[in-house]
């Protein structure tokens, strides 16, 4: 709950701040608010939309809430920026692949996160 403080106070101070909103949406993330948290990814995104991370991070909540298509294409997005992300992320690759899909051990990947400073 503080560090949501924090979050949020930095964001008012400083609207541009996209490290604020990349961490807000790692919280919610982490809280499986998954709406919520590609909420805030998005509006960093829309501050910083040259940013594979954002993009990944956008796919792991689509992931999550099951729109494995909204995941497809910004998994997509993310490796034309950066192609050494497509095997660290792979298993947001999904083609159409059911199998892997809502696996416990994808989502203990989807909930590693990289935080910002």
């Amino acid at each position: 709950q503080k560090a949501e403080e924090y979050f949020q106070k930095a964001i008012q101070i400083k609207e541009s701040f996209v490290p604020a909103y990349m961490n807000m949406g790692n919280l919610y993330l982490l809280q499986n608010k998954y709406p919520l948290a590609a909420l805030y990814y998005e509006t960093a995104m829309s501050k910083s939309p040259e940013n594979p991370s954002l993009m990944i991070k956008i796919a792991k909540c689509h992931y999550m809430n099951e729109k494995y298509d909204k995941a497809q294409e910004f998994f997509e997005k993310a490796i034309e920026m950066n192609p050494d992300l497509k095997e660290e992320y792979a298993y947001l690759n999904l083609k159409n692949d059911a199998t892997t899909r809502g696996s416990e051990e994808v989502t203990k990947k989807i909930k590693n996160l990289t935080w910002e400073e």
